[in-house]
């Protein structure tokens, strides 16, 4: 998420998840070292974010694209926190045996990997269809193990689960950050029209309507289905359908206009991005041209 915002959102996700992790876990037989990992899960999926989604950076074939096939920004979170545990001083498993050490290595990995939203759609059908036959065994550890990716999910999308105005400047911040990456894409030859909606600056007046699809399509069904197994978790699942129906409000007010102050919202400059994506480009330019002139050699040497 927006940089300027890490701080505040890891408060807010690690506040959210104290509260899912009391409710949903404490009435389960889960090792008090994995609530722990949970926490350190958390921070990792806001550390070393770039601000730009799984699908550009596959689409641009940056360095993490390239060298990561699937849930590219989620398997970067996983390295680098495999990195930091490796480093002298910041192991804070180094007290626990190898075959502990293997296991929570695992649990971290699969805690990060499913909060990419493209792996959790399928977890949420999994988790849906068994809390609504009423077939979820906290026994068996598949569905422990689902239940920790729905948990994280809904972690990561906590912000509709506050106030309005908090989840509101969340939003904002958020939606600048897409409207970014949007001017990335068009600075690298992408049409305006082809931009998804979340993408695109010029669809700033329809925020409002973004975010209900947002919570209709995404965050919504995830509180609906955790407040249907656990009654402590209730109370989230009202707070989403209220921030809904502020959203809807501000929708009927007309045109969208941001109440987040302009220098907060200000779009940082990329570098590292477009500096990366223009030595490719650049690169891929120079690869051309020298097998243009390749052929006409060989045009030149037949005749």
């Amino acid at each position: 998420l927006c940089h300027d915002l890490d701080h505040r959102y890891i408060y807010c996700t690690v506040l959210i998840l104290k509260v899912l992790l009391y409710f949903v876990f404490m009435q389960f037989v889960i090792c008090y070292m994995y609530i722990y990992i949970f926490f350190v899960c958390m921070y990792v999926c806001m550390y070393s974010q770039r601000g730009t989604n799984n699908a550009f950076e596959q689409k641009y074939e940056t360095a993490l694209g390239s060298l990561y096939s699937s849930s590219t920004l989620e398997m970067h979170h996983f390295d680098r926190a495999v990195t930091i545990l490796s480093t002298e001083g910041h192991n804070i498993l180094e007290h626990v045996s190898p075959s502990d050490y293997k296991e929570c290595i695992h649990f971290i990995k699969e805690a990060i990997l499913a909060t990419d939203l493209s792996k959790h759609f399928g977890d949420r059908k999994k988790y849906k269809e068994l809390v609504q036959g009423r077939s979820f065994d906290k026994s068996s550890e598949a569905h422990v193990d689902l239940l920790r990716s729905i948990v994280m999910t809904s972690a990561d999308l906590s912000a509709v689960t506050k106030s309005f105005p908090a989840q509101r400047k969340v939003a904002e911040l958020v939606y600048s950050e897409f409207f970014e990456q949007g001017d990335l894409e068009r600075a690298f030859g992408a049409k305006s029209e082809d931009l998804q909606d979340i993408l695109n600056r010029q669809k700033l007046a329809d925020l409002p309507k973004m975010q209900i699809g947002f919570i209709d399509f995404v965050a919504g069904p995830v509180y609906e289905t955790l407040a249907e197994q656990f009654d402590e978790l209730k109370i989230l699942n009202e707070e989403v359908k209220r921030n809904r129906h502020d959203w809807e409000t501000l929708k009927e007010q007309g045109p969208y206009k941001f109440i987040t102050p302009v220098e907060v919202l200000t779009a940082k400059t990329k570098s590292t991005v477009v500096g990366e994506l223009q030595k490719r480009h650049d690169r891929r330019r120079k690869d051309s041209e020298e097998k243009s002139d390749e052929k006409e050699t060989g045009h030149s040497m037949i005749q």
